[in-house]
């Protein structure tokens, strides 16, 4: 109702777009689920417009909506509707400009979180162009990157993102 009513706070919209995720992601939820991934975007978008207003002042909520964004656009599922890793990238450099790296612990494991998952969906987009010692060094990265996040906080997502990672790296062994 409060967005309806043509409020301008930013929080709000963030925080639609996070109960959009939440719903999506819970299976037993998922139908009733009436939004898109597309509206979790739009709403994303449109909160990070408004943080804008006072950068300084809502620099760790800039953070956190690219973080957000980053994370939603290398979701690789038809029914979220959308997936853009070249502009997850994007998003994750505007995170590490509001929010540098070295203030990411102990605080935001999911920084580190969808920094690992933004480069392992790089890989799954370039792995058929790429060299299998660049493809390693993309792995390998990623899996560094999620274990700082795994350090700080476990995490279903986090151990699924490990899993995954291992996975690929074992592939690659088996063609080497």
């Amino acid at each position: 109702k409060y967005i309806e009513d043509g409020n301008d706070d930013a929080r709000f919209y963030h925080g639609r777009a996070l109960i959009n995720f939440s719903w999506f992601r819970d299976r037993k939820e998922r139908p009733f689920w009436s939004l898109s991934g597309r509206d979790a975007i739009a709403d994303l978008e449109i909160a990070l417009g408004l943080y804008q207003n006072d950068r300084e002042g809502n620099r760790e909520l800039l953070g956190a909506g690219h973080c957000n964004m980053a994370y939603f656009l290398c979701l690789d599922d038809a029914a979220w509707g959308i997936y853009d890793v070249k502009r997850a990238r994007g998003d994750l450099d505007w995170l590490v400009t509001y929010v540098p790296r070295e203030e990411w612990t102990p605080t935001y494991p999911e920084y580190f979180h969808s920094e690992a998952t933004v480069l392992y969906h790089e890989y799954l987009g370039a792995r058929a162009d790429i060299s299998s010692r660049e493809a390693r060094e993309i792995l390998e990265l990623s899996l560094e990157t999620n274990e700082k996040a795994l350090n700080l906080f476990r995490k279903w997502t986090f151990v699924e993102l490990k899993v995954n990672i291992l996975e690929q790296l074992r592939e690659l062994d088996r063609h080497s």
